[in-house]
């Protein structure tokens, strides 16, 4: 793999985690760091979404199972030269939230999971609180916003960091297979996403069973045209994937949607939806939403 000014290594660390067992599943994500990146420069390694925790846990297990970020920075050994985007569950003083921390890039940085799964057979909102916010990080040298599953889902999220000038969307996810067009669904979101807001996108997803759920992986990588550039199958496996920062420059300068937004519009617009927004929340029926977790 070149690496250069240009170029960014990205490696995936698909994974299945041992359930509520964080001790064990921070070595698996070290081991498998050692192994990839070895004496390489500039790598983003990615973990699916809980990768420290594991996602069907017994109500009781998940505090004993959470972690902080500093107990995530001092469990898992990340190599000199790479940054770190670890999804686990976060114990804090005001609830436990679904997040992912970035470690080995200067100050540690918790995203949270804003938008937790309401209806079933998820029913996220039990045990984690929601976000507030999203946040842009430059590793690197250049900028990069994370999506928790649910959150990609929500195209405020994507469009948010495309207006902050992100270059890399990086979604981690325990999408299973409750759907049979649910593998679809999110190749179609994230190549669209791609496509329209001129970035990589980088997919972590998980392994494995945790009854009912049987997770479908197909991590990978998408390029500012909305291709594939690599897919991983549905076992516990490991990718290095260069981004050429030229290249997406080149794609901008070519397709530059995003200049074309009018800010005004989009902000009135926005604040004429807020009262019909907070109506639907009170008087809608989440029971019937469609499952794309």
């Amino acid at each position: 793999m070149r690496v250069d000014g240009t170029v960014v290594g990205v490696a995936l660390l698909q994974d299945s985690p041992v359930p509520g067992d964080a001790g064990a599943n921070a070595v698996r994500v070290g081991a498998a760091l050692a192994r990839i990146v070895q004496d390489r420069q500039r790598i983003i390694a990615v973990t699916p979404e809980l990768a420290l925790t594991g996602y069907k846990l017994e109500p009781n297990q998940w505090h004993a199972a959470a972690m902080t970020a500093a107990d995530v920075a001092q469990s898992v050994l990340v190599p000199p030269r790479t940054v770190l985007i670890a999804g686990f569950a976060e114990r804090a003083a005001e609830g436990l939230y679904n997040a992912a921390v970035t470690v080995g890039n200067g100050e540690l940085v918790v995203q949270r999971k804003n938008y937790p799964v309401l209806y079933p057979p998820f029913n996220e909102a039990e045990r984690f609180a929601k976000g507030h916010g999203f946040m842009v990080q430059r590793i690197h040298g250049i900028r990069t916003g994370v999506m928790i599953c649910n959150d990609a889902w929500h195209v405020l999220v994507p469009y948010f960091y495309a207006r902050q000038e992100v270059d890399v969307l990086i979604a981690i996810a325990n999408s299973a297979d409750i759907r049979s067009e649910n593998r679809r669904q999110w190749d179609a979101l994230l190549r669209a996403y791609a496509i329209l807001f001129g970035v990589y996108v980088v997919f972590a997803n998980r392994v494995g069973l945790e009854e009912p759920f049987r997770f479908w992986g197909g991590s990978g990588v998408i390029d500012p045209t909305g291709e594939w550039i690599c897919r991983l199958g549905d076992k516990v496996e490991t990718a290095l994937v260069p981004l050429d920062i030229e290249h997406l420059h080149e794609v901008r300068r070519a397709l530059p949607l995003l200049a074309e937004e009018n800010l005004e519009l989009l902000a009135d617009q926005v604040a004429d939806l807020v009262p019909h927004n907070e109506r639907n929340a009170t008087d809608g029926d989440i029971t019937n939403s469609s499952f794309h977790q």
